[in-house]
């Protein structure tokens, strides 16, 4: 944790202590003993517990986070209808794979309740005029995620599950892929040595791209 959030540090680190103390309560013991051993490996079990002080962390953030309609952005980036024609692209792009994501978690789902939550990923509708006027609610996160996986050739082969085949991506594209990749990361962890809302902003965006597509795994 960074100086500038050490007044941040005891409350996370209280957290990770709780959570500790709730794997053996919440969790049976031949669960625990097949991810963390039978013998506990305690820094596997510290990592998942900042994982999981994490998720919360940007739970927290993304509901937070103020929500604009897409022309909020087309007025800082766009100058003419190609530019709105590219950024609603972004939005229905997305939108296939979550409707995909739906469609496989939906058949899963045990209660009403997780069924409920679920519905989030469906898209907002604009069959109603008023809807449309009104437009996408979209935070700053959101719209970097989906710009990102749509102008990223190493993402996008990931989520249109080209990367596997080498065929479709070869071996020297991959590695340019990667490269591209690695410049992106540089100049977002250039963004740690800005405000505090520039840093907390590059560790969720950083985090959430891996998280979604394992890319240094």
């Amino acid at each position: 944790m960074m100086p500038r959030f050490k007044d941040c540090t005891k409350k996370i680190q209280d957290f990770v202590f709780e959570i500790i103390g709730c794997l053996g309560k919440c969790f049976p013991k031949d669960f625990t003993s097949f991810v963390f051993g039978e013998e506990p490996d305690m820094n596997l079990i510290w990592h998942f517990s900042h994982y999981i002080v994490l998720e919360f962390i940007k739970y927290s953030y993304d509901i937070k986070s103020p929500k604009y309609p897409l022309r909020h952005f087309l007025n800082y980036t766009a100058d003419d209808s190609t530019d709105r024609m590219w950024f609603s692209r972004i939005i229905k792009y997305s939108q296939k794979y979550r409707n995909l994501e739906y469609d496989f978690r939906i058949k899963k789902a045990k209660s009403q309740e997780e069924r409920d939550r679920l519905l989030a990923l469906k898209a907002k509708p604009m069959d109603k005029i008023d809807d449309r006027l009104k437009g996408y609610d979209i935070s700053e996160m959101n719209f970097f995620e989906q710009d990102t996986m749509l102008k990223m050739p190493l993402i996008k082969s990931i989520v249109e599950r080209r990367i596997t085949s080498s065929k479709k991506v070869s071996n020297d594209t991959f590695r340019d892929f990667f490269k591209e990749y690695e410049e992106w990361v540089d100049n977002l962890l250039e963004l740690y040595q800005g405000s505090d809302e520039e840093c907390v902003f590059a560790s969720l965006a950083f985090f959430t791209i891996e998280w979604k597509y394992a890319i240094e795994t």
